[in-house]
């Protein structure tokens, strides 16, 4: 009997943190939806930038944005189950960036209208993730990969800008992802780590200007991992920190750069760790609000954005007992 009571408990333990996890996560973590089921995630995040750290003869430089760079971006993601281990997702953002001051550095600089407001829908994106280990059915571990897609095309003629959108291409890749939920005291604990590797397809193969050699812009990766804590296992709240990395690694540093290239800044090789903390506020199992800030730490060859994010999702939306 107390062997049922503990499974019994873990089960409900784990079955909270997937509802959690699909509602308020936008697709992050291993977990799917059940077949048939629905989640809609709409959320906006806020970004101000007042520092460039850029990569000049192998030291590390800091360049002041007198302007201020300030984006505001607004995000649909629409995800739905397959099958009771396959989730297909697609999410549209609609972004506005824009500077303070055009007068102020680094505007004058670098030419090609690099600070004119740039407003529109962003870098489509669109995943397939398959669960190949599953907590439910007794694994010690969730597990799944999946392919990702983005399209960057709409933000092509804008890419030269220090306040684009997107640098215009189309991107394939895939990734992998493993995650646990736990008891923890009265509350819960649930955690993951996300790696992506993307191949894009580059807008010039002969960076500078086509006498050079060198593809713009080259393939890069991305780790993300969350750790979410709840006091109590029927509580709303739950909250943690957050961490990610973008990795570009093929590239040129911000000296070598050829400043009159529409394809300057997707020819530099990056590196932009953040961190951060998430709390989300749950619903039930059908909907949840979550709020996020994150600060970029010790990038290069890239600003230093902080960022607020907040979203509401819902689960089952378009459900046809639920309307």
């Amino acid at each position: 009997m107390q062997l049922a009571n503990t499974l019994g408990s873990r089960t409900a333990i784990i079955a909270i943190v997937l509802g959690l996890s699909t509602v308020a996560e936008a697709g992050n973590g291993p977990w799917v939806l059940g077949q048939g089921d629905q989640s809609l995630y709409v959320g906006v995040d806020s970004q101000r930038i007042t520092k460039l750290f850029v990569q000049v003869e192998g030291e590390r430089q800091t360049v002041d944005v007198d302007a201020r760079i300030s984006t505001f971006s607004a995000k649909a993601v629409l995800a739905y189950g397959l099958g009771a281990r396959v989730e297909i997702e697609g999410a549209v953002p609609w972004t506005r960036v824009w500077m303070a001051r055009k007068d102020q550095l680094p505007c004058g600089t670098l030419g090609l209208d690099a600070c004119r407001t740039t407003q529109g829908i962003g870098v489509i994106e669109g995943r397939v993730k398959f669960l190949l280990a599953d907590e439910l059915a007794g694994s010690p571990v969730s597990a799944s990969v999946g392919g990702h897609a983005r399209f960057g095309g709409l933000t092509h003629s804008t890419r030269a800008r220090l306040t684009n959108i997107g640098e215009g291409t189309t991107d394939l890749g895939g990734f992998a992802s493993v995650g646990r939920t736990g008891g923890l005291g009265a509350g819960y604990w649930s955690g993951y780590v996300d790696l992506s590797g993307m191949y894009r397809m580059p807008n010039t193969r002969s960076f500078p200007n086509g006498d050079g050699d060198q593809p713009a812009p080259g393939s890069e990766f991305h780790a993300a991992s969350d750790l979410l804590f709840a006091p109590m296992s029927g509580a709303n709240l739950s909250f943690g920190p957050s961490v990610s990395v973008l990795w570009r690694p093929f590239g040129v540093d911000w000296d070598a750069l050829d400043l009159s290239d529409p394809d300057r800044f997707g020819a530099l090789r990056i590196i932009s760790p953040r961190v951060g903390a998430k709390v989300i506020v749950r619903d039930g199992a059908r909907a949840a609000f979550s709020v996020s800030a994150h600060q970029a730490v010790g990038p290069i060859n890239n600003p230093n954005p902080f960022t607020l994010s907040a979203g509401v999702s819902v689960n089952g939306l378009f459900t046809r007992g639920n309307r």
